[in-house]
């Protein structure tokens, strides 16, 4: 059924398909699908990195995304099937999985469900395929009526939406076109009313998120980058959303060596002897640097971060015969960013600008890396290497 070690996968593997993540006693809870495989499962994680005990959760296949929130000491798991009715069951410390026989909404067509909690009312947020929103209520996890219902300006192929508090504003958090998106949002109990403020905000360039506000106090979303699962941590800094990378990465980080350069036209550095590292790299000097950073030796098809300082774009290439450019634009007057290389994956981090671009690893099971700066006229700064 999967790679690597029998009934467990990792951080990056091909295949998963993430539903839906909670933290429930003291493990976190991750619901998925697994490609060639029907029904959902569910496995345990201690950090989000490596998941074991993957098991059935349920023989029917969820369609789209899906939700999980803890109640009562039971997770209340919300799905929808393949006639796109919203369909529930709970799952206790025993493991003993309860499916309810109806419908939670009297609707067909509703895809996606996310479950919140507001106001002493449990909400859940769905979406149908022609990119309109259902917002439903309910204060039993079971009897649910609807709210409201709306369609943003403009948007024709919506899914995943999801809303959450982010410090003191809300943000309403969707996918589209391939890209995770978000609004900041007005949310109107009272007079059941969602507002959105009308600017869409380029959040990640990944696919199918699946955003959560843990018990543990984080918010976590998990997501597929070029068909692999990866995670995000997401944070509200100054009114703005920002992502880093999972607490869990940094807190594992080994020093394996640091290189300082000044003044080179080329700099090159390798490591050997690790199957996952991280690299972060500090550019100290003018405020015109263009330079490009080469991964591996490819020639043909090569991958690479291209940095503008001047203009204030990053790019990433996938190095495919048919490449992929990953183009984003932040607001930070030096480079201060993280570079992780892991089995299948490799994701770059601005860390002022709280921003990621995702691509495939290029040394994929090598046990050393190369990276290449070029065209770095007048370019100073420092490299740390860390085994993960």
């Amino acid at each position: 059924m999967l790679s690597g070690k029998e009934n467990s996968f990792f951080y990056g593997q091909k295949g998963i398909v993430p539903l839906a993540l909670t933290f429930f006693d003291g493990l976190y809870k991750f619901f998925c699908s697994i490609e060639g495989e029907k029904g959902i499962f569910i496995s345990t994680s201690t950090d989000l990195m490596n998941f074991e005990d993957v098991n059935i959760f349920l023989e029917e296949t969820s369609v789209g995304g899906a939700s999980a929130y803890v109640k009562n000491e039971k997770i209340h798991f919300f799905y929808s099937d393949k006639c796109g009715k919203i369909r529930s069951a709970t799952l206790d410390k025993l493991g003993n999985v309860l499916e309810y026989p109806l419908p939670m909404v009297n609707r067909k067509g509703l895809y996606d469900p996310k479950i919140f909690y507001e106001s002493n009312k449990f909400y859940l947020l769905c979406c149908d395929k022609k990119g309109s929103i259902y917002l439903y209520e309910s204060e039993n996890l079971i009897d649910f009526n609807l709210t409201t219902y709306f369609k943003i300006s403009g948007t024709f192929s919506l899914c995943c939406p999801s809303i959450h508090r982010m410090g003191e504003q809300w943000a309403f958090f969707y996918e589209e076109n391939g890209w995770v998106k978000y609004q900041k949002a007005i949310l109107d109990f009272d007079n059941r009313k969602v507002l959105l403020d009308g600017k869409k905000l380029l959040l990640d360039n990944t696919s199918s998120p699946r955003i959560s506000a843990l018990s543990d106090g984080r918010t976590i979303m998990a997501c597929l980058n070029n068909g692999r699962l990866v995670f995000r941590e997401i944070w509200g800094k100054e009114g703005k959303i920002c992502l880093f990378p999972l607490s869990e990465i940094r807190s594992k980080r080994i020093i394996t060596d640091s290189f300082e350069f000044s003044e080179k036209r080329k700099f090159k550095f390798e490591v050997t002897g690790a199957d996952n590292i991280s690299v972060d790299i500090i550019l100290d000097s003018s405020e015109n640097i263009k330079t490009n950073i080469f991964f591996g030796e490819n020639t043909v098809y090569p991958e690479y971060l291209w940095l503008n300082n001047q203009d204030k774009n990053a790019v990433l290439c996938t190095g495919n015969p048919r490449p992929i450019l990953i183009k984003r634009d932040y607001f930070e007057e030096e480079f201060q960013f993280e570079i992780y290389l892991f089995e299948e994956v490799i994701e770059v981090y601005l860390k002022k600008s709280g921003m990621v671009l995702s691509s495939i690893n290029p040394f994929k099971g090598e046990k050393n890396a190369s990276l290449q700066f070029v065209d770095q006229s007048k370019l100073s700064g420092k490299v740390v290497v860390y085994s993960l």
